[in-house]
């Protein structure tokens, strides 16, 4: 029977030739013979790792620091079209979409030089533009119908990079995740990328299996968007398990009944909104598609300066979380000013959270009678529990609120190994420090550990051990190293 080694050198060449990337490693390895063939080869396939495993083309700062580390999205994508290993090895897309002017250097007419690698045996005979190249894959996609084609073409010759990134994504099998700017609102009630997820989505693996790769898409808003259509489209794509908002503005005032509810339920096990606003309604609605929610975050922002500014309405919020998540969810993250914390209620129930982290405007230790509300409101398999806030108050109640929390939590948290408290004031976290540092405190919970962090540094407190002399001169040690460090 004959054996891969026993093959000839010109077919063993000709193989390595069409090996995919994540294979050409294992396939070296079948021979020492096998392996001194491949080198050029492996040799090639380290350097295109390295060049495209991450793309970015984000500018960032002002000259002289300007900076473009990935190059402009059609050189990519033509790239790509012309060897199609490339986008095997694109990983992460980190881009600043462009809708209305062309990025620097955009040249649609300027024919496109092929980079030949050392491998390549053959030069391309016809020399193309970058935008035959393009027209040559829009036209061979069966995602855009024909009707579409002399559009998504003058869109991208003027300089809108949106079809671009929504073309892109068919063409890298191996991305891992997704970043972007979405900064117009004019393009984002017409976006090609938004179109192409939507299709893929419905589509499914029917076609082909687009976008299989892809766990983890982050979306900033540039403007006040008033839609979740990003967010419903990428959460409906079977394989996605992370998506991350920053600056989404849903005002519950002009969203419409439904239009967030997803078509099937989503896998997504991590589901965060930072800095925006999202109706309760539609948090509700999308929560009502996850069946396997295992973390949640949501940062409020006020952004109305009137009477019909609206509030955080955490019970509406948790009773979303309890209807959808109470026997999944490991991690919650509630920032806003004002948070009722008798809306807290329902987290009782739920049996698998592990960590939880609350962002306020007061204290919480201090306005839940000495950690009692608080605790009372947390189920016992709570591992971690980080609380940040802003305003000021009394050294006298701060120290009187923490040593009582840390004294409850040892019978009704037995769970509890980490607590993470945050100030903006520097003299709190100082009050903080020595409270906690204490040997009373320590003696209180002896499992429980500390990380205080104020306004320029801070400090982390171990868990009481045998084996450390006393607490006393554990904390004047980690005293001195703040002192240092300040």
């Amino acid at each position: 029977m004959a054996r891969f080694q026993d093959l000839s050198t010109e077919l063993v060449l000709g193989i390595l030739e069409k090996v995919l990337p994540g294979d050409i490693e294992s396939v070296s390895l079948t021979s020492k013979s096998i392996y001194w063939l491949a080198i050029p080869r492996l040799e090639e396939h380290r350097r295109l790792r390295k060049q495209y495993t991450s793309f970015q083309d984000w500018v960032a700062n002002n000259p002289p620091n300007w900076r473009d580390t990935g190059g402009h999205l059609a050189d990519l994508l033509c790239e790509i079209m012309t060897d199609a290993r490339i986008g095997h090895y694109v990983k992460l897309m980190d881009l600043n979409l462009r809708y209305d002017s062309p990025r620097k250097g955009w040249k649609p007419d300027a024919v496109y030089e092929k980079r030949i690698t050392r491998s390549r045996t053959r030069l391309q005979q016809d020399s193309k533009t970058s935008m035959e190249i393009i027209e040559e894959a829009i036209r061979a996609t069966e995602l855009i119908p024909t009707e579409e084609v002399d559009d998504w073409l003058d869109q991208i010759r003027s300089g809108n990079e949106d079809p671009l990134a929504a073309l892109l994504l068919l063409h890298v099998p191996n991305l891992h995740t997704l970043r972007f700017m979405d900064c117009h609102t004019y393009w984002a009630e017409s976006s090609y990328l938004l179109k192409m997820i939507q299709r893929v989505g419905e589509q499914g693996s029917a076609v082909k299996p687009y976008l299989s790769q892809l766990k983890n898409v982050a979306i900033i808003y540039g403007q006040r968007i008033e839609k979740l259509d990003f967010v419903k489209a990428f959460m409906s794509l079977p394989f996605l398990t992370s998506i991350e908002t920053h600056s989404l503005t849903v005002d519950g005032r002009a969203h419409e009944a439904n239009s967030a509810i997803l078509p099937q339920p989503s896998n997504v096990k991590e589901l965060s909104f930072r800095s925006g606003l999202v109706s309760e309604q539609a948090l509700s609605e999308l929560l009502g598609g996850v069946k396997t929610l295992k973390s949640f975050a949501y940062d409020f922002t006020q952004l109305w300066p009137d009477e019909n500014e609206p509030t955080f309405d955490c019970i509406t919020v948790m009773k979303s979380l309890e209807a959808n998540a109470s026997h999944t969810l490991e991690h919650l993250r509630l920032s806003a000013r004002d948070i009722d914390q008798s809306g807290l209620a329902p987290l009782r129930g739920f049996h698998a959270l592990r960590g939880v982290e609350f962002h306020t405007g007061p204290c919480w230790a201090v306005e839940a009678s000495n950690g009692a509300t608080l605790i009372g409101a947390l189920p016992a398999s709570i591992e971690s529990l980080d609380m940040r806030w802003v305003d000021v108050t009394s050294d006298e109640k701060l120290r009187e609120a923490f040593v009582g929390l840390v004294r409850e939590s040892k019978t009704q948290l037995p769970h509890l190994r980490t607590l993470r408290v945050s100030t903006a004031h520097h003299e709190q976290s100082d009050t903080l420090f020595d409270c906690l540092a204490s040997n009373e405190t320590a003696q209180l919970n002896k499992m429980l550990s500390f990380d205080i962090q104020g306004p320029y540094d801070g400090g982390a407190i171990p868990a009481w051990v045998d084996r450390i002399c006393t607490c006393g001169i554990l904390s004047q040690n980690l005293r001195s190293t703040l002192e240092l460090k300040r």
